[in-house]
């Protein structure tokens, strides 16, 4: 594999995006490449300087790529559900610290400890309370959030006005998100461990969770309000009923859109199945 830097653009970018999540896989090395690649350096023990060299690729490459496709790529996929309608699912309890100790074995425990009373608030509040649903939930939240390094989408400005306004390349996009005026691309970009992107979303977040997002989105990034989210988000797309069958394909596409970081996802949920 080549060096890539700033400024790298192709193939290779492509994969080292999939292989980091960065949203959209476009070949292009820019800032939010840039910063993926040092917060993935920092967290395992390489010089962050944001320069994909030898050692960097094989840290890579060890994690495994992400499938796109239905076949969930190299990990273990998850066991199916036994057939049958048997009796509704038992209540679990509350997440304790060293259950979350063993599913996000990256994060600080300092940062675990502060955010697990959020968590499981904002569980209870969604009805994400049995063994699959906590399972499938907490795989999702490791995945979409590099186990709580980011609380906000990668990018700045320009790449969310970019990617999310009127005035941008995608003005389609900006006005499904509801961003129909100059700005709201900046102002309304993913926030929340499970990503709450455009003025829509947090309009409607902020009216169920009795918030006024429009006005101040940037409380979304805040862990009091961000689980709830994050929550309001799985609750409102029905992803407990898929959780509920034990079918994570159904529940990683109502949260992606399609199956990117899914071998990923699968060692999350297996394991917090595991641990629960």
């Amino acid at each position: 594999m080549s060096t890539l830097r700033m400024g790298s653009k192709g193939p290779e970018v492509v994969r080292l995006q999939r292989l980091l999540h960065v949203k959209p896989a476009d070949g292009d090395f820019g800032p939010k490449t840039a910063a993926a690649v040092r917060a993935f350096q920092k967290s395992h023990g390489l010089v962050a300087d944001g320069v994909v060299g030898p050692a960097t690729w094989a840290a890579l490459e060890k994690e495994g790529e992400p499938s796109e496709s239905g076949g969930g790529g190299g990990g273990t996929p998850p066991p199916a559900p036994s057939g049958g309608s048997g009796p509704a699912p038992k209540p679990a309890s509350s997440i304790t610290l060293n259950q979350l100790r063993a599913i996000y074995t990256n994060a600080p425990v300092k940062k675990l400890k502060s955010y697990l009373p959020h968590l499981n608030s904002a569980m209870t509040e969604a009805k994400i309370n049995t063994k699959l649903r906590k399972a499938a939930f907490l795989a999702q939240v490791a995945h979409e959030s590099a186990e709580f390094v980011y609380m906000k989408e990668l990018g700045g400005y320009s790449y969310f006005m970019k990617m999310y306004d009127i005035t941008g390349s995608r003005p389609d996009v900006a006005r499904a998100l509801g961003n129909t005026k100059k700005g709201d691309g900046a102002r309304y970009p993913g926030r929340g461990p499970i990503q709450v992107t455009g003025k829509y979303n947090y309009r409607a977040c902020g009216k169920a969770l009795g918030l006024d997002l429009v006005r101040h989105p940037q409380l979304v990034e805040k862990p009091s309000v961000a689980f709830r989210a994050s929550a309001w988000y799985w609750r409102s797309r029905g992803i407990n009923k898929a959780a509920d069958k034990g079918d994570f394909q159904q529940v990683t596409r109502l949260i992606n859109g399609g199956l990117n970081g899914y071998a990923d996802r699968v060692k999350y949920y297996n394991r917090a199945r595991n641990v629960l």
